[in-house]
């Protein structure tokens, strides 16, 4: 009977310390080095009919690939977010564009913002994008 109890004390323990091992593994993977991409979005060009059009914040890289998820523009929210892991070097480009196949026939521009170099982990990154309904000026 003893040598029951002891065995079954021994396999609880060895229990205990394999969950204990687990999660500290899965709370380490959550903690993957990444790279901070932020793009403010400075709409005091748009007037109140912009809101009609389908806009999407996009970040890629120079041969137009996407780096992380499109976000759709909600009103009110002027900054976005996106994460890569890393580190990279190269190009990034933000872009705001909007969805050609929207009902809405309000013309629509935004120049894009690119950075070039060397993206570190745990480094974060500024992207201004300036939106307006108004062309551009001929140079």
């Amino acid at each position: 009977m003893k040598t029951i109890a002891k065995t079954l004390i021994a396999v609880i323990a060895l229990l205990f310390s394999f969950e204990i091992s687990a999660s500290a593994a899965s709370n380490n993977s959550s903690t993957t080095p990444q790279i901070n991409y932020v793009v403010n979005i400075h709409a005091n060009q748009l007037h109140s009919g912009a809101s009609t059009l389908d806009l999407f914040v996009v970040l890629t890289d120079e041969n137009g690939r996407l780096v992380a998820p499109v976000q759709v523009v909600r009103p009110g929210l002027s900054t976005y977010t996106f994460n890569e892991i890393g580190p990279f070097k190269g190009t990034r480009i933000a872009r705001m564009i909007y969805d050609p196949i929207s009902p809405s026939s309000l013309p629509f521009y935004c120049a894009p913002d690119s950075k070039t170099g060397s993206f570190q982990n745990g480094g974060t990154y500024l992207f201004n994008l300036y939106p307006t309904t108004n062309p551009p000026k001929a140079q």
